[in-house]
């Protein structure tokens, strides 16, 4: 009795002074949990906070991205510009879209829905301007290259096949006959059939162009043809460009036997008659044995070897 009359006196003195042992603990359990809580509280503020202001940042960030990239689509679409200026925007514009990670054909599919006329509807001959016309071609050949959906076919692709197959096709000396006074030189003029060579590279691994029916059939054996003659030309830069041209050709289809017997036929008939090889017609042999390699039989490398 005098034991738990002691423990209840102990109690009763603990309660009025606070100082109970499960009380100061549940207390001290209550600070714990208030002073999470408000943690908790002042960090989910500071997330909230941080995410707006993140948003906010990243809109900035593509709407610069857009208005420099309208900036460089601009030098390469515009036909004035040097091909300087156009081939660093295409670095610029290409760098750019590396850096973010956004297609360039994000920012290059609304450039061109604005254009009027439209890229496809702008003739090259008259050609009224070399500079003009190797600036549209070559605008033509990039975008093809970028993203070929953007482009639409129709009969106006064959149109411009066309015109580029004509200027390709002539000889510098015939050209500068055909555009007097205007001061042009013969390596423009070089310039001015390579940029139309590689765009009708570009259009000849285009779908549209590719499938196109009639006209468009017998124009795409031309200009196989007009490459495999490309191929002789003293020119570096003209054959390197037909050379591409055909490799990409054959990589996309077989060319058919008649196709390639009749654009071959003009070039082997020198083989014939010792005193028709030239520098011009050896060289330009050797680089069609190192592109049809596997067309080639054992009779005509023994006649050539025989010849020489």
């Amino acid at each position: 009795a005098a034991a738990a009359a002691a423990a209840a006196g102990l109690e009763a003195a603990e309660r009025q002074q606070g100082k109970s042992p499960a009380a100061e603990q549940q207390q001290q359990q209550q600070k714990s949990d208030d002073a999470a809580a408000a943690a908790a509280a002042k960090e989910g503020g500071a997330k909230g906070s941080q995410r707006p202001a993140a948003s906010k940042a990243a809109a900035v960030r593509a709407k610069w991205a857009q208005e420099v990239a309208e900036v460089l689509l601009g030098v390469i679409l515009s036909p004035s510009n040097s091909q300087r200026s156009r081939q660093a925007a295409e670095a610029g514009v290409g760098q750019l879209a590396r850096q973010l990670g956004v297609p360039v054909s994000s920012w290059l599919a609304p450039v061109l829905e604005g254009m009027s006329p439209p890229l496809l509807w702008r003739r090259i001959i008259p050609v009224r301007s070399v500079q003009t016309v190797m600036g549209q071609v070559s605008a033509l050949a990039w975008v093809l290259s970028v993203d070929p959906g953007l482009l639409p076919g129709g009969p106006e692709v064959v149109s411009l096949a066309k015109e580029a197959f004509a200027l390709a096709d002539k000889e510098e000396a015939l050209l500068l006959q055909r555009l007097p006074g205007r001061n042009l030189s013969l390596e423009s003029l070089t310039q001015l059939r390579v940029a139309c060579i590689d765009l009708l590279n570009a259009l000849m691994a285009w779908e549209p162009f590719r499938t196109y029916p009639e006209p468009a059939e017998a124009l795409r054996d031309e200009i196989t043809a007009m490459m495999f003659r490309a191929l002789v030309s003293d020119s570096a830069a003209i054959h390197g460009a037909a050379r591409r041209a055909l490799e990409r050709i054959m990589s996309v289809a077989k060319i058919p036997k008649h196709l390639l017997q009749n654009s071959l036929r003009p070039i082997l008939q020198n083989l014939g008659d010792y005193r028709r090889l030239t520098l011009r017609l050896l060289h330009g042999l050797g680089r069609l044995l190192e592109l049809l390699s596997d067309w080639f039989n054992l009779t005509l490398g023994e006649r050539l070897i025989e010849h020489l």
